[in-house]
Formats: C-alpha cells, sequence, structure tokens
C-alpha cells in the first residue's frame, strides 16, 4: 500500500473535494461531530474531514497499565487478507477514568461511549482499508479514537488514509489519533455517505509488535442495557490488574 508521510504541523486537505472557505466549515459544522478543538494538545493533520493527533493522550504509565490489564485476556481473530489481531475489550468499570477524558476529548457524554477496546497486531498482522461506521439514520457511530500503546520498533505499520492524500500517521506511544466516522445527526446521513470514503482507513501490514487502544463514539446515548449488558459479557475474564484506569 503506497502512502506518503505527512506531518501534524502541515495540515493538508483532500482538495478535490474541498469547496470555498464558508461552505467547507458550513459542511464541517454539519456532518461531523464538533469534537473539543480547545483540547490541550490537539493538533490538526488533516483539513477536510478533521482528523487530528494528540500527543501524550495517554502517560507511558498509562499505557503500559492498560497493556498489563488488557493483554493476558485478547483473543486471537484472523480474517484472512482483510484483518488479523489479537483482540479484547475491557469494562467500562476499569476505564472509568480514561473515558471521562476521552469524552472531553470528543465533546460527547460517557453514555455515548462503547467499552474500550485492546488490539495488538503481530509481525504480519493488518487491517485493510474500511470504515468504522456503523448504524443509520436513528443513531450511528460518529467519531473514532485510538491511542498508540507501545514504543514501535518496525518501518511498517502505520495507520493509513488513503483518500486523503495518502496520509500516514506513524505510531508512538501515548498518542491519539481522532477523526470523524459517522454523522453528526440523523438529518445529515445521506450527506455523510457521501463522504464517508473520504474517511476509510487502514493499518499496514506490520512487520513489529504493534498495540493500540480504540475508542468508538456514538451520536446518542448508548442505552443502559447495552452497558450493563457489555459488563457482565467481560466479568468472566481475568484481568491483569484491578486498576481502575
Amino acid at each position: 500500500m503506497r502512502a506518503a508521510e505527512s506531518t501534524a504541523s502541515t495540515p493538508c486537505h483532500a482538495s478535490e473535494f474541498e469547496p470555498d472557505g464558508s461552505s467547507l466549515q458550513r459542511i464541517l459544522n454539519n456532518v461531523f461531530w464538533p469534537i473539543n478543538d480547545a483540547f490541550c494538545g490537539l493538533q490538526l493533520t488533516f483539513e477536510f474531514p478533521r482528523v487530528y493527533t494528540i500527543d501524550n493522550l495517554m502517560s507511558r504509565e498509562e499505557c503500559d497499565l492498560f497493556v498489563a490489564k488488557a493483554a493476558p485476556v485478547a483473543k486471537r481473530r484472523d480474517f484472512g487478507p482483510q484483518r488479523r489481531d489479537w483482540h479484547t475489550a475491557v469494562p467500562f468499570s476499569h476505564t472509568k477514568h480514561l473515558q471521562e477524558r476521552f469524552s472531553d476529548l470528543m465533546s460527547v457524554r460517557t453514555s455515548q461511549l462503547e467499552v474500550t477496546q485492546f488490539i495488538r497486531y503481530e509481525p504480519g498482522d493488518l487491517f485493510a482499508e474500511h470504515s468504522d461506521h456503523l448504524g443509520d439514520e436513528e443513531a450511528s457511530r460518529c467519531i473514532t479514537l485510538f491511542v498508540y500503546l507501545n514504543d514501535f520498533c518496525g518501518s511498517r505499520g502505520a495507520t493509513v488514509f488513503p483518500h486523503l492524500n495518502n496520509l500516514r500517521i506513524s505510531p508512538k506511544k501515548g498518542m491519539g489519533v481522532i477523526s470523524p466516522c459517522g454523522p453528526f445527526h440523523g438529518g445529515v446521513f445521506s450527506r455523510f455517505l457521501e463522504l464517508e470514503p473520504l474517511l476509510y482507513h487502514a493499518v499496514e501490514q506490520t512487520d513489529s509488535e504493534k498495540m493500540i487502544l480504540a475508542q468508538l463514539a456514538w451520536n446518542c446515548e448508548l442505552s443502559p442495557l447495552y452497558r450493563l449488558r457489555e459488563e457482565q459479557a467481560l466479568e468472566h475474564a481475568t484481568w491483569g490488574n484491578n486498576n481502575c484506569l
């Protein structure tokens, strides 16, 4: 997969999709969920649609604690050439403080957040081009956030947005990446579907171990029953530590 380097200090844009400035702002405000762009350390990496990075969203210690908690219970997933990794979800009761921080960044309530996920890629693993969107006009995922959890030692394994000028984000421990993955609300659902291909992204086939935390948010509150069922489904696991992150 071809990918061109891009830096957070030089925002780029998909010019073939970009209208004039005022129209662009209206589209951004109306179609995609408006995150907290005043969050300390947030850097604009891509302008339309907006992709942000933020160094040290999690401290090195928090990354290590999360890995120690989740890695021992992760299960292997193999979907052939589309996706290969190790994965688990972590109960809400173990990620309360992290989810409060993430909800502030995303400008959502914690009740809009799914369970936090842990994903580990071994050398040779990958996640081919895909969208994180799930839902319909009534309710949809709206924001994707992931945080790199380890010092990456390889040369391949970046997160790539092929339709955003091949934006390539290299892993850096503690760094968060945030991008839209769904509509602000149901009234702009059809407009979102037109723009959705811009948001497709992939994980290059990695040549070194790579671990991430993934957090997805919805444009509505998730039912208490969903949260209860997710918590109960994960109770059986023996977690690596009892610290609430």
